[in-house]
């Protein structure tokens, strides 16, 4: 629980060729940085978990996940590597498995998403830990999306990405 590298613990991205992470560029001292992350399944078969690190002013992907986890790995993994990203704006996808954001807020990451709908707003209810998407913000990702890759503004060296945009459910 934390931040352990505030714990005095060190963090080490080890290469693995088949590894679940990609690192492009390492974290620029005072450069902020987006995590955007999607909850899948935990076994082969169903929609991997993908999560993607984008520097917010170049658009730059600078790091991505891709694979199976069981949620709370996943919650815990996107946590350090959040930190790591000096302290990135953490956004899970909280339709399927809203556990994963929960795990995120209770590890107290500085920098969680928090969504909370016009209802919720008018019922004085709580925002959530994560991002909706539903039938307001669904449109509107692909509009930004199809804007970003149309204008050649996002940067991504991800070989998983065309895929998981090709397959965006919800």
């Amino acid at each position: 629980v934390g931040n352990p590298m505030e714990q005095g613990y060190s963090v080490q991205f080890a290469y693995a060729k088949d590894g679940w992470t990609r690192i492009w560029k390492h974290p620029l001292a005072g450069d902020e940085y987006v995590l955007g992350a999607d909850v899948g399944g935990e076994q082969k078969g169903s929609d991997p978990c993908a999560a993607y690190v984008v520097h917010k002013t170049s658009l730059e992907v600078v790091a991505a996940v891709h694979g199976f986890f069981e949620y709370d790995h996943y919650a815990d993994y996107l946590c350090l590597l959040g930190r790591y990203f000096n302290n990135a704006l953490l956004m899970v996808e909280n339709n399927h498995n809203p556990a994963v954001a929960k795990v995120c807020f209770k590890n107290e990451y500085p920098n969680l998403y928090h969504y909370q709908d016009e209802a919720s707003i008018k019922m004085r209810i709580a925002p959530k830990p994560g991002f909706n998407t539903n039938r307001k913000t669904r449109p509107e990702i692909i509009a930004y999306l199809d804007k970003v890759t149309r204008d050649r503004m996002l940067k991504c060296y991800d070989r998983h990405i065309a895929k998981e945009m090709e397959e965006f459910v919800w």
